[in-house]
């Protein structure tokens, strides 16, 4: 029991998994050179997953839409751009998940 007045912290969600890609914009769902992978954006989330096993990788940080995906021609960095006024690009690292530029 709390005493009256006092103020909580929303409890945070962590998101586990994305279930299926909608399709709904082309040009979201992009063949990596690494085999058996594939990215697509599900919202703000960009998603890495292997086909054989359908294991994920969510790389979050966008704040609006994903817009525009483009993986390098050898398969390390993948970019995305979000759909929002004052939009940015972020440059992934595919291996490691980790924002390289904005």
């Amino acid at each position: 029991h709390s005493p009256q007045g006092a103020v909580h912290a929303p409890a945070q969600l962590s998101l586990r998994r994305v279930i299926g890609f909608a399709g709904e914009t082309p040009g979201l769902l992009v063949w990596l050179a690494h085999p058996g992978l594939i990215a697509y954006a599900a919202a703000s989330t960009l998603v890495i997953q292997r086909i054989d096993s359908s294991d994920q990788r969510l790389l979050l940080g966008h704040t609006s839409p994903i817009a525009a995906l483009a993986p390098s021609a050898n398969g390390l960095l993948l970019a995305s751009a979000e759909l929002s006024p004052g939009s940015f690009l972020r440059l992934w690292s595919v291996s490691s998940g980790q924002t390289l530029a904005m």
